[in-house]
């Protein structure tokens, strides 16, 4: 699966027709905060960020969702 946190048209249709022609599947985040559901919920095998988005601030979500691993691989080893 495919998480693509693109707000801008034109690059979410190549996104769109490149997933369909190989047939893999895409969600396409809206907001942050749906980055990170989206990210939690599907484990998605790639991430394509829209550097230039103003509306969903890839860099600060990048890096929350990079705490958030952390923070989930901790968990994981203190409890073997």
């Amino acid at each position: 699966m495919i998480l693509a946190a693109v707000d801008d048209l034109l690059f979410r249709s190549k996104i769109h027709a490149a997933a369909r022609q190989l047939g893999v599947p895409v969600v396409f985040a809206r907001s942050p905060e749906d980055v990170l559901d989206q990210a939690r919920a599907f484990r998605p095998a790639l991430a394509i960020f829209d550097l230039n988005s103003q509306c969903l601030q890839p860099l600060s979500t990048l890096a929350e969702l990079k705490w958030a691993e952390l923070l989930q691989k901790s968990e994981r080893e203190h409890r073997t």
